[in-house]
């Protein structure tokens, strides 16, 4: 039986015209927003010093996207590393150690070597835990650098660390157009050209505001609110660093900056890691397996940076507590933000030297164009008063 004619009703002109409008009214709706996120995403890229996932991420949590991006790093930063040994180390070579005080003798046999940090991985690698100067002032080691495998339980974890002399260097910290996200300091982006010839190292800073969980204080405004709880940088009237919390180890009212990131993941020598409150992003998920970075005051008084992974928070408690470390606390993480450049004078700007291979964007990006908060140490021998006034 044949099937029934439906009869179409032909489409007048006046509604093909209404539905062409209706097109391409709905074309332009999802136009526009598609235009602006393109254009807003070129502008971070174009003006970004970093990889471009690391821009990409940047922007996401700037645009109210930072759930998208946890759950991404969470996929991505979950897995344990790897149970196969690493076969070389972080560490890049330290080249010349060269003095702020020229001309002086670049190298000294006079004041002997920091004890070797002990492999924990066998066989050793060559040079593994061994301290070698990467910054002379007068004469003086200031900086050295090593590097080891500090886990025998994860032997693909390398960690770089820089020893500190704090009675030879004087800190400071400066801030970044995206953290603290505020304009209106003398210390801005960059390390400015009178202070390049006495500018021995610089180092990154902490996690965003919503992120740190804890406060921040600079060139006596503090920015975001102090935390008690949270685990506390602070440098004093004498340009030197201080770890702890407020009250103890870190002064308040002898301090001229402070900065707050986490909780302490070192206290007494003993690792204290506990709770979700060591990663980055929404869950702050102490699990993730990651590259991060860290600073410590050790027994001896000195000062160690440290960037060691991929590693969740108990593991770098661990490398921290192996490096002699007393009181430790995170800072940023993640492959694009760990970052400490050893300086070399040199003309019309310092000669700038990564200590580790992991370390990615420009070199002179603390010379040039910092987005974030960081650290800064100079040669406290040499340093004039006029200038000290400057880093307060």
């Amino acid at each position: 039986m044949a099937s029934p004619t439906v009869s179409k009703d032909p489409i007048k002109p006046e509604q093909q015209k209404r539905v062409r409008k209706i097109r391409r009214l709905i074309m332009a709706v999802l136009f526009v927003p598609v235009v602006a996120v393109t254009v807003s995403v070129g502008g971070y890229v174009s003006r970004s010093q970093e990889s471009l996932s690391a821009t990409l991420a940047t922007w996401a949590r700037d645009h109210r996207l930072g759930v998208v991006v946890d759950e991404l790093e969470q996929l991505r930063y979950g897995s344990p590393p790897s149970a196969g040994p690493a076969s070389e180390l972080g560490t890049v070579e330290t080249g010349s150690s060269v003095s702020t005080q020229l001309p002086t003798a670049t190298t000294t046999t006079t004041v002997p070597l920091p004890p070797a940090l002990e492999p924990r991985v066998t066989p050793a690698l060559a040079k593994e835990g061994v301290w070698e100067v990467a910054r002379v002032v007068g004469g003086r080691p200031a900086i050295w650098v090593s590097g080891i495998r500090p886990l025998k339980s994860s032997p693909s974890v390398t960690a770089t660390y820089a020893l500190v002399d704090q009675d030879l260097t004087y800190a400071a910290m400066w801030n970044g157009p995206e953290i603290p996200a505020q304009r209106g300091f003398s210390r801005y982006k960059a390390v400015s050209p009178d202070l390049h010839p006495y500018l021995l190292a610089a180092f990154n800073g902490g996690f965003r505001k919503e992120h740190t969980q804890g406060g921040y204080l600079t060139e006596g405004r503090e920015i975001w609110k102090m935390d008690p709880r949270a685990a506390t940088l602070g440098i004093d009237t004498e340009g030197r660093i201080h770890i702890g919390l407020l009250g103890d180890g870190v002064e308040l009212s002898e301090m001229v900056s402070v900065r707050q990131n986490v909780r302490l993941l070192v206290k007494d020598s003993k690792s204290v890691v506990g709770g979700k409150l060591y990663g980055y992003g929404s869950s702050h998920d102490r699990n993730l397996y990651i590259v991060r970075s860290a600073v410590c005051e050790r027994k001896d008084g000195k000062l160690l940076f440290a960037i060691v992974g991929p590693v969740d928070a108990e593991q770098l408690a661990v490398a921290l507590v192996r490096a002699g470390c007393s009181m430790a606390m995170q800072l940023d993480v993640n492959a694009a933000w760990p970052k400490f450049s050893i300086y070399d004078p040199a003309t019309p700007e310092p000669h700038t030297r990564w200590i580790d291979k992991r370390i990615t964007g420009p070199s002179n990006m603390f010379l040039r164009s910092a987005p974030k908060d960081f650290f800064a140490l100079f040669d406290r021998t040499a340093l004039p008063e006029e200038l000290v006034e400057k880093l307060k």
